[in-house]
């Protein structure tokens, strides 16, 4: 797990090795990462309940492929603050 991550784990959730984060504790891992020019590699949206954690594709980025030639900070802030209210976790991948 990338060092900006790991000092977010005590505001998330851990699921099978995936730190969940909320909205606002997502922004700033992003914000964090830009600060050290780490590219962010993805946003995964997760539905958390007491006894399931479900992937939602469908609300999910992908930037692996563009993380040279876009501002991955800003697409992966805009795509967690469009979805802030839905209840959805975070996994910021770095």
């Amino acid at each position: 797990m990338d060092d900006i991550v790991t000092t977010f784990e005590s505001r998330g959730l851990k699921r099978g090795g995936i730190l969940l984060l909320k909205p606002d504790d997502a922004i700033e891992l992003v914000e964090a990462a830009r600060q050290q020019r780490k590219p962010i590699l993805g946003v995964d949206a997760f539905t958390v309940t007491e006894t399931s954690t479900q992937p939602s594709m469908e609300h999910s980025a992908d930037y692996s492929d563009q993380s040279k030639s876009i501002d991955t900070w800003s697409a992966a802030r805009h795509h967690i603050e469009k979805l802030r209210d839905s209840g959805f976790l975070f996994e910021v991948v770095v």
